[in-house]
């Protein structure tokens, strides 16, 4: 991970709280549900993080490149996923690997 994104969540560490909730959700999910397409509902209530500022927070990680989301076309609902840089934030590994990865869940 380069030297800025590091420096982004160290200055931010509701940041790093509030990936480490989307990752806790989505490898929770994956082991529950056998076709997981790895989104997740927007979360609205995280632990340690001020309700009020998980908006902001979403705009963020969004911004930076460390969530990505998507409107689903049944309901209208936000669904978010960690980028490689936001699941690399989390887990440690490199942003390549973690893209890696997604690519061929994407294509399985």
């Amino acid at each position: 991970m380069a030297f800025q994104e590091l420096d982004l969540l160290q200055k931010h560490p509701e940041w790093l709280v509030t990936l480490q909730a989307y990752w806790d959700a989505h490898t929770s999910r994956k082991k529950e549900v056998a076709d997981f397409d790895g989104w997740i509902g927007r979360l609205t209530a995280i632990p340690a993080i001020p309700t009020e500022t998980l908006s902001g927070i979403h705009g963020k990680l969004i911004a930076f490149g460390y969530l990505k989301f998507e409107l689903t076309p049944k309901d209208t609902t936000l669904r978010y996923q960690l980028t490689p840089i936001g699941r690399s934030a989390v887990t440690g590994e490199s942003p390549l690997e973690a893209g890696a990865e997604a690519e061929l869940a994407m294509s399985a």
